[in-house]
Protein backbone atom coordinates (compact mmCIF):
# COMPACT_ATOMS: atom_id res chain seq x y z
CA UNK A 1 0.00 0.00 0.00
CA UNK A 2 1.50 3.52 -1.05
CA UNK A 3 -0.94 5.65 0.80
CA UNK A 4 -3.35 5.35 3.67
CA UNK A 5 -5.82 4.87 1.49
CA UNK A 6 -4.97 2.68 -2.06
CA UNK A 7 -2.65 -0.12 -2.74
CA UNK A 8 0.25 0.85 -5.14
CA UNK A 9 0.16 0.54 -8.55
CA UNK A 10 2.28 -3.10 -8.62
CA UNK A 11 -0.09 -4.48 -6.01
CA UNK A 12 -3.18 -3.74 -8.59
CA UNK A 13 -1.93 -5.11 -11.57
CA UNK A 14 -0.75 -8.24 -9.42
CA UNK A 15 -4.44 -8.59 -7.75
CA UNK A 16 -5.75 -8.25 -11.27
CA UNK A 17 -3.58 -11.44 -12.31
CA UNK A 18 -3.90 -12.84 -9.07
CA UNK A 19 -0.23 -12.94 -8.34
CA UNK A 20 -0.39 -11.43 -4.91
CA UNK A 21 0.28 -13.42 -1.96
CA UNK A 22 -2.60 -14.85 0.20
CA UNK A 23 -2.74 -12.14 2.72
CA UNK A 24 -1.62 -9.06 0.07
CA UNK A 25 -4.35 -10.38 -2.61
CA UNK A 26 -6.93 -10.64 0.86
CA UNK A 27 -6.20 -7.67 1.64
CA UNK A 28 -6.15 -5.91 -1.69
CA UNK A 29 -9.64 -7.84 -3.17
CA UNK A 30 -10.95 -5.70 0.12
CA UNK A 31 -10.42 -2.30 -1.21
CA UNK A 32 -11.20 -2.91 -4.32
CA UNK A 33 -14.15 -3.63 -3.73
CA UNK A 34 -15.12 -0.74 -1.64
CA UNK A 35 -12.92 1.40 -4.11
CA UNK A 36 -14.63 2.53 -7.53
CA UNK A 37 -11.19 4.10 -8.35
CA UNK A 38 -8.99 1.34 -8.08
CA UNK A 39 -11.88 -1.62 -9.15
CA UNK A 40 -11.19 0.61 -12.43
CA UNK A 41 -7.69 0.16 -12.48
CA UNK A 42 -7.80 -3.54 -11.51
CA UNK A 43 -10.54 -4.04 -14.20
CA UNK A 44 -7.95 -1.82 -16.86
CA UNK A 45 -5.03 -4.17 -15.58
CA UNK A 46 -7.44 -7.72 -16.45
CA UNK A 47 -8.17 -6.13 -20.16
CA UNK A 48 -4.34 -5.45 -20.65
CA UNK A 49 -3.74 -9.31 -19.36
CA UNK A 50 -6.48 -10.60 -21.68
CA UNK A 51 -5.74 -8.85 -25.03
CA UNK A 52 -2.86 -10.59 -26.52
CA UNK A 53 -0.08 -8.81 -27.35
CA UNK A 54 1.54 -8.57 -30.98
CA UNK A 55 4.71 -7.48 -30.70
CA UNK A 56 6.48 -7.13 -34.54
CA UNK A 57 9.85 -7.47 -35.30
CA UNK A 58 11.02 -9.82 -33.06
CA UNK A 59 12.26 -13.12 -33.95
CA UNK A 60 10.89 -15.42 -31.77
CA UNK A 61 12.65 -18.92 -32.83
CA UNK A 62 16.16 -16.40 -32.24
CA UNK A 63 14.75 -15.71 -28.85
CA UNK A 64 13.44 -19.41 -27.87
CA UNK A 65 16.70 -20.53 -28.64
CA UNK A 66 18.41 -17.93 -26.51
CA UNK A 67 16.41 -18.62 -23.10
CA UNK A 68 17.00 -22.48 -24.09
CA UNK A 69 20.75 -21.95 -23.85
CA UNK A 70 19.88 -19.83 -20.69
CA UNK A 71 18.92 -21.98 -18.87
CA UNK A 72 21.03 -24.84 -20.07
CA UNK A 73 24.10 -22.37 -18.62
CA UNK A 74 22.78 -21.81 -15.76
CA UNK A 75 21.96 -25.54 -15.10
CA UNK A 76 25.59 -26.42 -15.86
CA UNK A 77 26.32 -23.40 -13.56
CA UNK A 78 24.37 -25.00 -10.38
CA UNK A 79 26.19 -28.42 -11.38
CA UNK A 80 29.54 -26.61 -10.91
CA UNK A 81 29.38 -25.17 -7.60
CA UNK A 82 27.12 -27.76 -6.46
CA UNK A 83 29.18 -29.70 -4.24
CA UNK A 84 30.48 -26.10 -2.76
CA UNK A 85 26.86 -25.19 -1.12
CA UNK A 86 25.59 -28.61 0.06
CA UNK A 87 24.41 -28.51 3.01
CA UNK A 88 27.39 -29.97 6.07
CA UNK A 89 27.17 -32.00 8.88
CA UNK A 90 26.70 -29.49 11.50
CA UNK A 91 27.40 -31.57 14.13
CA UNK A 92 30.19 -33.47 14.04
CA UNK A 93 32.33 -36.04 16.07
CA UNK A 94 34.11 -33.25 17.24
CA UNK A 95 31.61 -30.94 18.15
CA UNK A 96 29.45 -33.53 20.33
CA UNK A 97 32.56 -34.46 22.23
CA UNK A 98 33.30 -30.58 23.06
CA UNK A 99 29.49 -29.83 23.57
CA UNK A 100 29.47 -33.22 25.70
CA UNK A 101 32.73 -31.89 27.99
CA UNK A 102 31.29 -28.69 28.45
CA UNK A 103 27.87 -29.68 29.68
CA UNK A 104 29.90 -31.95 31.84
CA UNK A 105 32.23 -29.33 33.37
CA UNK A 106 28.76 -27.08 33.96
CA UNK A 107 27.33 -30.08 36.15
CA UNK A 108 30.57 -30.38 38.12
CA UNK A 109 30.13 -26.87 38.73
CA UNK A 110 26.97 -26.82 39.85
CA UNK A 111 26.81 -29.27 41.85
CA UNK A 112 30.49 -28.21 43.87
CA UNK A 113 28.19 -25.29 44.29
CA UNK A 114 24.93 -26.24 45.52
CA UNK A 115 26.95 -28.85 48.23
CA UNK A 116 26.33 -27.71 51.31
CA UNK A 117 28.72 -25.02 53.16
CA UNK A 118 30.08 -26.26 56.57
CA UNK A 119 32.12 -23.59 57.95
CA UNK A 120 32.00 -24.99 61.63
CA UNK A 121 30.41 -22.56 63.87
CA UNK A 122 30.57 -24.70 66.98
CA UNK A 123 32.86 -27.82 67.58
CA UNK A 124 33.03 -30.59 70.27
CA UNK A 125 35.35 -33.47 69.84
CA UNK A 126 34.05 -36.99 71.53
CA UNK A 127 37.25 -38.98 71.41
CA UNK A 128 40.31 -38.44 69.48
CA UNK A 129 38.84 -38.88 65.89
CA UNK A 130 35.67 -38.49 66.36
CA UNK A 131 34.47 -34.52 66.30
CA UNK A 132 30.42 -32.88 66.48
CA UNK A 133 30.42 -29.84 64.45
CA UNK A 134 27.52 -27.07 64.19
CA UNK A 135 27.61 -24.96 61.18
CA UNK A 136 24.78 -23.07 59.55
CA UNK A 137 23.78 -25.88 57.22
CA UNK A 138 23.48 -28.53 59.88
CA UNK A 139 25.21 -30.62 62.27
CA UNK A 140 27.28 -33.82 61.43
CA UNK A 141 29.32 -35.96 63.47
CA UNK A 142 32.57 -37.30 61.53
CA UNK A 143 34.48 -40.27 62.40
CA UNK A 144 37.73 -41.88 60.77
CA UNK A 145 36.45 -42.63 57.63
CA UNK A 146 32.43 -41.99 58.15
CA UNK A 147 30.25 -38.60 58.58
CA UNK A 148 26.65 -38.37 59.63
CA UNK A 149 25.55 -35.08 58.41
CA UNK A 150 21.69 -33.94 60.23
CA UNK A 151 20.89 -30.85 57.52
CA UNK A 152 18.93 -27.57 58.51
CA UNK A 153 16.33 -26.29 55.83
CA UNK A 154 17.79 -23.23 53.70
CA UNK A 155 14.57 -21.18 54.72
CA UNK A 156 15.59 -21.92 58.51
CA UNK A 157 16.23 -18.70 60.55
CA UNK A 158 17.77 -17.94 63.70
CA UNK A 159 19.90 -21.37 64.36
CA UNK A 160 21.20 -21.68 67.97
CA UNK A 161 23.72 -23.61 68.43
CA UNK A 162 24.58 -25.19 72.14
CA UNK A 163 27.68 -26.99 73.13
CA UNK A 164 27.84 -28.94 76.06
CA UNK A 165 30.74 -30.29 77.95
CA UNK A 166 29.54 -34.17 78.42
CA UNK A 167 30.58 -34.23 74.16
CA UNK A 168 26.92 -32.99 72.65
CA UNK A 169 26.00 -30.86 70.52
CA UNK A 170 22.44 -29.71 69.92
CA UNK A 171 20.83 -27.28 67.56
CA UNK A 172 17.57 -25.16 67.42
CA UNK A 173 15.98 -23.39 64.71
CA UNK A 174 12.82 -21.77 63.26
CA UNK A 175 11.31 -22.46 59.43
CA UNK A 176 9.10 -19.52 58.94
CA UNK A 177 7.07 -20.46 55.95
CA UNK A 178 5.70 -23.32 58.48
CA UNK A 179 6.75 -22.56 61.72
CA UNK A 180 7.76 -25.57 63.08
CA UNK A 181 10.98 -25.71 65.51
CA UNK A 182 13.06 -28.36 64.57
CA UNK A 183 15.93 -29.08 67.61
CA UNK A 184 18.34 -31.24 66.83
CA UNK A 185 20.38 -33.26 69.86
CA UNK A 186 23.44 -35.17 69.83
CA UNK A 187 25.19 -36.90 72.03
CA UNK A 188 28.75 -38.67 71.51
CA UNK A 189 30.06 -41.14 74.11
Amino acid sequence: MTDLTHPAETDLALYAGGDLPWFRQWRTERHVHRCSRCQQSAAEYSELRATPSVVSGLNWNRMASEMKANIRLGLAAGECVGGRLAPRNVVSGSRLILAGGLLSALVAVGAWISRPNLHPVATSRITSGTVLEASESGIQVRGMRQTLRIMTPATTRNVVYTVGAQSELQARSLDPATGNVAIVHVYGE
